[in-house]
């Protein structure tokens, strides 16, 4: 499939954050290896590297602070890209994924950009889920960080990284952050594929139960913020 945009790979940092014991970042990176994806990638974690980790020349083993938002801020102070690809260690990546993001970048090269999310393997039920992120993330311009967060590295720096003191769901005030700031929040017309193992471990209800309460719960602080922001600026303007 023909690049579609003026942005070459190389471009793009990857960087996969990975939690004490996880195991499955060994199958994205067997995928980035197929796709012959020889540019950045960062797997920013707590453990040391394991001897099988490739031996790429752009691709290494960060080992930081335990913590999501401390492990990627991490990992982005180091990266070289002019974006930053942010991808949980159990993505499933395609070629199509690939060319999507470049034609995306090209096209909106300030907007944080985002993936639809499909689970691989799923029962009915996850596709219920699939049905409810898509109405969140499209509709309510509100994508968590399983739909492969991607933003230009000087915006990330724009907004102030992501926050530390946050008690939960970096992802989600990261994005509220772009809403805040007036950043664009694009959907890229690809689907990014991630395991479904979280609601087979923990169970469907309680895990949808979980996301809906907290999602409500950082976004009623973040709403009010937006409005007070609009409401003042049109104070000013008048």
């Amino acid at each position: 499939m023909q690049n579609l945009s003026p942005h070459p790979r190389q471009n793009i940092s990857i960087i996969i954050p990975v939690g004490q014991g996880d195991s499955s970042w060994r199958q994205l990176i067997r995928q980035l290896v197929d796709l012959a994806w020889t540019s950045e990638v960062i797997i920013a974690a707590t453990d040391a590297a394991p001897a099988d980790f490739p031996l790429v020349p752009s691709w290494q083993w960060l080992v930081c602070s335990r913590g999501r938002p401390q492990q990627m801020n991490a990992a982005a102070q180091i990266a070289s890209g002019d974006y930053l690809w942010f991808l949980h260690a159990d993505s499933i990546i395609e070629n199509q994924n690939l060319e999507s993001l470049s034609a995306a970048i090209g096209k909106y090269p300030k907007h944080l950009l985002f993936f639809r999310l499909g689970f691989a393997n799923g029962s009915r039920l996850m596709r219920l889920t699939e049905m409810g992120v898509a109405f969140r993330s499209g509709v309510l311009k509100l994508p968590f960080g399983d739909q492969g967060l991607c933003i230009a590295r000087e915006v990330f720096y724009n907004l102030g990284k992501f926050t530390l003191d946050w008690p939960f769901g970096e992802d989600h005030h990261f994005v509220w952050k772009c809403h805040l700031n007036k950043i664009g929040v694009f959907n890229i017309a690809s689907t990014l594929k991630t395991s479904p193992r979280k609601y087979q471990d923990r169970g469907w209800f309680k895990t949808t139960q979980f996301h809906l309460r907290s999602t409500v719960k950082q976004a009623a602080p973040m709403i009010f913020a937006l409005i007070k922001k609009r409401f003042f600026r049109s104070r000013v303007l008048k």
